[in-house]
């Protein structure tokens, strides 16, 4: 049997391991060890939003490796061990993947967040998208709080009476999440809620 090695510490992985098992031999146990779970809620403006991840060198490590360096396999261990909790909590409920431009997702060649999200298959609307601008990790505070501006519906569907989850991946200011709660009034649904893999505090 061919020999699997670990895409974070790229040390072999043991084929009888619980986990990887269950999973995928993609990361070892030892580094599936190291992620820091923490539930977190917070409300920004009118927007509730849940958190399960500590901000860590960890979590940006696959992140980077995930979203930067495109490794593509590695989009199944971010909801991971959540699953069943995430498909509790959107039950009867439509999740919207936060927007990333055309640009961005033509550079890495898929959409980071439908990624994660169609490797727990969890269902989703793709209605939001995002103008070109400044890559939003090299933004000061302030010109976060503008990228709401560049928001826009892709396609105007009827979300009277329903509840809507929007997904990211990253909290840091939750400008853009909040951006996204309020362009989605137009579409009049009857309630939106945040949730977000990972919390940053911005410094």
């Amino acid at each position: 049997m061919e020999n699997k090695y670990c895409k974070v510490c790229f040390n072999p992985i043991e084929p009888s391991s619980p986990l990887t098992v269950f999973l995928s031999p993609v990361i070892c146990d030892s580094c599936l060890a190291k992620r820091k779970f923490h539930f977190n809620k917070e409300k920004i403006g009118e927007l509730n939003i849940f958190s399960i991840y500590y901000h860590d060198d960890v979590l940006m490590q696959w992140l980077y490796q995930y979203k930067t360096i495109c490794d593509y396999e590695l989009r199944s261990f971010f909801l991971t061990p959540f699953e069943l909790l995430f498909k509790f909590l959107t039950l009867n409920k439509v999740v919207i993947p936060l927007p990333s431009t055309d640009e961005a997702i033509q550079k890495r060649g898929f959409n980071h967040l439908i990624g994660i999200l169609e490797s727990a298959n969890i269902r989703y609307l793709d209605i939001l998208g995002k103008t070109a601008g400044p890559v939003q990790k090299d933004l000061t505070l302030e010109d976060r709080k503008k990228v709401k501006d560049r928001i826009i519906i892709k396609k105007r569907i009827d979300l009277s009476k329903k509840d809507i989850i929007l997904f990211d991946d990253v909290l840091t200011t939750g400008s853009t999440m909040v951006g996204c709660f309020e362009k989605l009034q137009e579409l009049k649904p009857r309630s939106i809620r945040g949730f977000a893999l990972m919390r940053q505090h911005y410094s």
